[in-house]
């Protein structure tokens, strides 16, 4: 079993990685994150599911924002370690110059060693 401790080093390395590579705007690299399951809900403006639609979706943000940053509110695991929960809510600065803002609820899924978004819901923005 994870300590909250080591949730949340697991969880705060993986926002680390991912701002590193919305900064370089590496898309593959962002999208290799994603479980080939993944699925992106975003209330009210639709749902994509698996890399492809992953990709188009992560490539229209990486024209369309810049920096953003997380503020988680909960973090826990399963007693297995299979399975990260984090909610909270993010930032992020758009090309026009405002800030969205958005809650997020994520599932991260343990796959060959590595935690990858399984399932990701944003409310918002």
């Amino acid at each position: 079993m994870l300590t909250k401790e080591e949730i949340g080093e697991h969880l705060s390395g993986i926002h680390e990685e991912f701002q590193k590579l919305y900064k370089a705007k590496n898309l593959d690299a962002i999208v290799n994150n994603y479980h080939p399951d993944a699925v992106i809900i975003h209330a009210g403006k639709g749902t994509k599911y698996g890399k492809e639609e992953i990709a188009n979706t992560i490539k229209e943000y990486l024209e369309s924002s810049g920096d953003y940053h997380v503020f988680p509110t909960k973090r826990d695991a399963t007693s297995d370690g299979e399975y990260l929960f984090e909610q909270g809510h993010f930032e992020v600065k758009v090309s026009s110059g405002e800030t969205m803002k958005a809650c997020y609820e994520t599932i991260y899924k343990k796959t060959n060693g590595k935690y990858l978004v399984y399932h990701d819901f944003l409310s918002g923005g």
